[in-house]
């Protein structure tokens, strides 16, 4: 009898492990199919997104949250929107308009999580006369690219090379590009043994996704704690999903919103560099579309010299994104030995050919250090636009005119009318969101007859 139950509790134990075994292996199966394919967190975070809305309501809003910190907020005007408002009101305006934010993404931003919309990439100002026709116009970035189809595959494959290789990746379409597991285990486990032996290399394990949310988002555009890296990689994670589980079209953007918004320091007589297009005017002194248009052919086609040099100066400025004010401002010299060292890498992977590898080593790059020129403007528009832009400058008070311009800014949403003969001021309206209107002082006929309207 109680050899019988001895034989029957092996049976059973023998039965229990081999049962915790195959869970465990199920368990890490499904765990590790996740951190590939995203299925489970697709699902959760697309439905999580429908409810983080927000709609435009009539007069002031009674829900809404204003960003406090951040380079893209402070430079686009949204981190100082409560005082606008207030100051503006204070003059006289009125809010016509002013976004109703949902209770879900109300509590979202009150636990700190970046809200999560499809953010614009320029900013900018323009003012028009009374019929209509263009006294000034400025934008920040002036070079983008408008859509995805025109960067060229060869800095799409570079960039990803550098710092997101399997972004686009289409094996797996729900796949979250705000983490890279791999990498950002490994980065974990770099920072862990750096605490042990402070010489030992470290890597981020940032991915393009948390990239952005860094420079637009975080104090001082940095990574100051692991909290804000979180952080980071919720408020990604959640703005990936805002079209759905698919993130396919989202990790397109996601590239395309780096090369056009990437920080690239500051350059005499231009202000902020952002963007590859940009970049390679205030630093380089090259014309976008040609540089394009070279890296759009395939290689060796062409005069392969101006080809390999457009290659290696838009190479060099996604490399400078990490020290972007040491490297852009340091001797070319450095710039271009570590332009050559991922050259070599490049050529291993397969990402270019090792004849073209040693066509662009061979060209040596070559810093713009003078004050950027801008285009001339006739006196008489120049003087017209100056008028309004200080009127603006004051409304929103402020001394700098870079502050006016480099905020948002644009025709639906700020402008400013007047006649170019008799440079008089007509309407005003002024917004961010919310959105002003006040009459100005005087106004005159416009082309169709009708009276310029107060908008």
């Amino acid at each position: 009898m109680i050899a019988a139950l001895y034989t029957t509790w092996y049976a059973v134990r023998g039965l229990l492990i081999a049962l915790f075994w195959i869970g465990l292996a199920l368990g890490f199966g499904l765990v590790a199919n996740e951190l590939i394919s995203s299925e489970w967190q697709s699902h959760y975070l697309s439905e999580k997104a429908k409810s983080l809305g927000f709609r435009a309501g009539t007069g002031p809003s009674t829900s809404i949250r204003f960003p406090t910190t951040g380079p893209f907020d402070e430079r686009f005007g949204y981190a100082n929107l409560a005082s606008l408002s207030k100051n503006l009101t204070a003059k006289d305006f009125d809010i016509v308009s002013q976004a109703q934010m949902s209770p879900e993404l109300i509590d979202l931003v009150d636990k700190g999580i970046n809200p999560p919309y499809r953010e614009k990439t320029q900013t900018g100002l323009q003012i028009f006369d009374c019929t209509r026709a263009p006294l000034f116009a400025v934008r920040y970035p002036e070079r983008i690219y408008p859509k995805f189809e025109d960067v060229p595959k060869l800095l799409v494959d570079s960039l990803l090379f550098i710092e997101n290789r399997e972004l686009l990746d289409t094996k797996y379409p729900n796949r979250n590009p705000a983490v890279e597991w791999d990498r950002f285990g490994k980065a974990i486990v770099d920072q862990a043994i750096s605490l042990l032996i402070p010489d030992h290399d470290t890597q981020g394990g940032s991915t393009l996704a948390t990239q952005i949310e860094k420079y637009r988002h975080s104090p001082d555009g940095r990574t100051l704690s692991g909290k804000e890296k979180l952080k980071q990689m919720a408020s990604a994670s959640l703005r990936a999903y805002l079209d759905g589980a698919d993130t396919t079209a989202a990790r397109q953007r996601i590239v395309l919103d780096y090369l056009n918004t990437v920080p690239l320091a500051a350059q005499l007589g231009y202000g902020e560099v952002n963007g590859i297009g940009d970049g390679l005017w205030a630093w380089y002194g090259r014309d976008f579309a040609e540089v394009n248009q070279l890296l759009q052919q395939p290689i060796g086609q062409g005069d392969s010299g101006k080809q390999a040099l457009a290659y290696k100066q838009a190479l060099s400025l996604m490399i400078a994104e990490r020290r972007p004010s040491d490297l852009l401002n340091a001797k070319a010299s450095v710039l271009n030995e570590l332009a050559n060292t991922h050259l070599r890498l490049l050529a291993q992977t397969g990402v270019i050919t090792p004849a073209f590898r040693d066509t662009v080593v061979a060209a040596e790059l070559q810093l713009n250090s003078a004050k950027v020129a801008t285009p001339p403007r006739g006196f008489a528009t120049q003087k017209l636009a100056m008028t309004v832009r200080t009127h603006l400058a004051g409304l929103i008070d402020t001394s700098r005119l870079y502050d006016l311009e480099v905020k948002k800014r644009e025709a639906e949403s700020l402008a400013c009318t007047a006649n170019r003969s008799t440079s008089k001021s007509l309407t005003c309206s002024a917004a961010t969101a919310p959105r002003f209107t006040t009459p100005c002082n005087s106004c005159c006929d416009r082309a169709d007859g009708n009276a310029c309207e107060t908008r």
